[in-house]
């Protein structure tokens, strides 16, 4: 259920409260980075200059949907996204760590090539070294840190050419080997690092490989805790045709670098370029944005208690564009704003722990606000009630049965408290029959279908049956007939309670005795409807016969129409279908025999 409508604004002080610097606010979304910071000057009228850092170092590599843009009043949409790169010359440091493995022989060529064309991006002032497996190590030069003897280091050198070579040779050569050494030469690339001691140089990391570790004597954890205590160096992380490595994903992230997955050959060299412009030094960002000219706005709210739902969850998209989708969250008084582009039809579809969803399509067309209100059905609504006696005293102690009149499940079985209420969880739209039990009182019980709010049932009165009180039941008859339904489930419920009832008053005295007196509604003629009652006392009095009871002590009474509850509805008319159950004692003519 929701209610939409259109507010016309005074947009002409919005564009000025937008334009104001001050109010202006550029972040990154969270998660995207781990302590990000972020600075920005205004290039033109939607273009900014952003500059973001990680842990004190530069960020490269972000796109259009990892930028957050805003004012107190709406969230733009940011249309693009440019790296600006740094052209001077700056001194790096670069440690390729190459995969070498058994698993990689169908792939050296290609593996050759990337490398080559990475090193050809790289200017004078970058020097490069290489790590590879090797299934033996040979003699290293002094290094120092002792070098794992699975791996063999080509040091750093500016001449890239010779680099080149040297891995071209060796990989031409074949020597791939038969583990997957991956930790071993990540820990050797730190270690390399280490011995880097310009502290203007940048440190990068490049890590390529297409399966776990196999064999290393370094761990996952030896690896993290160098990149943890590792504060000047950035690592970039390339899967190849496999699952995303954990281990890799999260070197990347603590070093505020990259973590990318190639599922084809084909995208090798579209990362290795954007590997290679951020080690070139991406100094900031050309972001061009757009504020939109409307909103959504309105609140979430509970259907049966209209107040708000906190922290719901709304997720909007354009209907032609279902691929750029918006999560907004409710504040804590269920209220939410969502920016929206125009001329588009946007759906809204909002979710809240312990209710149903909901959606709704709105058409925004121009410079307005669309009022959007949500209300939600919880999916579990409460009932309650009080039983009390003819006199309205409450009656603590009584059985209160709740029973799911569509499965037949029983929902609830409890007892009143001391001021005689009573209170449980139904699913929403549940179709409910509650029926109440005491010793020595009347017998009562109503159905509610469809119920979808919080209910307060009206107060069940039992009378007391030594005090001739009067039990009602709605037992189920096929149309037009005095044919029980015992397969109904409502019906079922309702002759049994009503024959161990009998059962337990005419147990208390010989002298006492049943009266049923059934009533019908008003189709049909008159004649027909007193043919009708008094047919279908008669076979409830068979049905208790039937389980036991004494014919002798039940008497079958047909009134007719019943007036108790107006015939105008459908719910009045079902009211009147009813038979009253009275228990009285029989005087001494009525047990003589004639």
């Amino acid at each position: 259920m929701r209610r939409i409508a259109k507010l016309c604004l005074v947009w002409g002080i919005v564009p000025a409260l937008l334009n104001a610097q001050d109010l202006l606010r550029v972040s990154i979304r969270p998660g995207r980075l781990s302590h990000p910071q972020v600075s920005f000057s205004k290039v033109a009228e939607n273009e900014l200059k952003v500059t973001v850092t990680d842990n004190g170092k530069s960020v490269g590599g972000l796109t259009p949907m990892d930028f957050v843009i805003e004012t107190p009043l709406m969230q733009a949409h940011v249309l693009d996204v440019q790296p600006l790169i740094k052209t001077e010359k700056a001194k790096v440091s670069v440690v390729l760590c190459i995969d070498n493995s058994n698993s990689m022989k169908d792939h050296v060529d290609l593996l050759k090539t990337t490398i080559q064309r990475l090193l050809g991006t790289f200017g004078d002032s970058v020097k490069v070294a290489a790590v590879l497996f090797v299934e033996q190590g040979r003699r290293q030069p002094n290094y120092p840190f002792p070098v794992p003897k699975h791996v063999d280091i080509a040091p750093f050198t500016p001449d890239k050419a010779a680099l080149s070579a040297r891995l071209e040779r060796q990989l031409i050569a074949r020597k791939l080997t038969g583990r997957t050494y991956l930790y071993d030469e990540i820990y050797t690339a730190f270690k390399l690092m280490e011995t880097v001691q310009d502290p203007e140089e940048k440190k990068y990391i490049v890590v390529f490989s297409d399966g776990r570790d196999v064999g290393s004597a370094q761990s996952a954890g030896d690896v993290s805790r160098l990149a943890e205590s590792s504060e000047d160096l950035v690592l970039y992380a390339v899967d190849f045709l496999t699952r995303a490595n954990p281990v890799l994903k999260k070197l990347a992230t603590v070093t505020g670098g990259r973590h990318f997955r190639a599922r084809s050959a084909g995208e090798l060299s579209r990362i290795f370029e954007e590997i290679s412009r951020d080690i070139r030094t991406v100094t900031g960002y050309l972001v061009t944005f757009r504020f939109p000219r409307a909103y959504l706005a309105g609140q979430v709210r509970a259907r049966h208690t209209c107040e708000g739902i906190p922290d719901a969850t709304l997720v909007s998209y354009p209907i032609d564009n279902p691929d750029h989708q918006t999560e907004t969250k409710a504040d804590p008084a269920g209220r939410f704003r969502i920016p929206a582009a125009f001329p588009h039809e946007w759906k809204v579809a909002v979710s809240a722990p312990g209710y149903f969803p909901d959606t709704a399509r709105v058409r925004v067309e121009d410079k307005a606000v669309y009022l959007l209100n949500f209300e939600l059905r919880s999916t579990r609504l409460t009932l309650g009630g009080r039983v009390v006696d003819p006199d309205s005293s409450p009656l603590p102690a009584a059985r209160v049965v709740a029973t799911n009149l569509r499965t037949g499940e029983r929902l609830f079985a409890g007892e009143t408290d001391s001021l005689g209420r009573y209170e449980f969880e139904i699913p929403s739209g549940a179709n409910v029959l509650v029926h109440v039990t005491k010793d020595g009182y009347t017998f009562a019980s109503v159905e509610q279908h469809g119920v979808e709010n919080a209910t307060q049932l009206p107060d069940f009165v039992l009378g007391r049956t030594a005090e001739e009180g009067v039990s009602e039941f709605r037992f189920r008859f096929a149309f037009g007939s005095d044919q029980l339904d015992t397969s109904d489930v409502a019906s079922q419920i309702q002759l049994d309670a009503c024959a161990r009832l009998v059962e337990r008053e005419l147990a208390k005295d010989t002298t006492r005795a049943v009266r049923l007196i059934t009533w019908v509604d008003d189709v049909g003629s008159q004649d027909f409807r007193l043919y009708l009652s008094n047919r279908r006392a008669q076979s409830l009095k068979e049905y208790l016969v039937s389980r036991g009871l004494p014919a002798d002590r039940i008497e079958a009474v047909g009134r007719g129409v019943s007036e108790k509850y107006s015939h105008a509805t459908e719910q009045g008319r079902a009211l009147n279908r009813r038979t009253e159950v009275l228990f009285f004692d029989r005087t001494p003519q009525m047990t003589q025999k004639p």
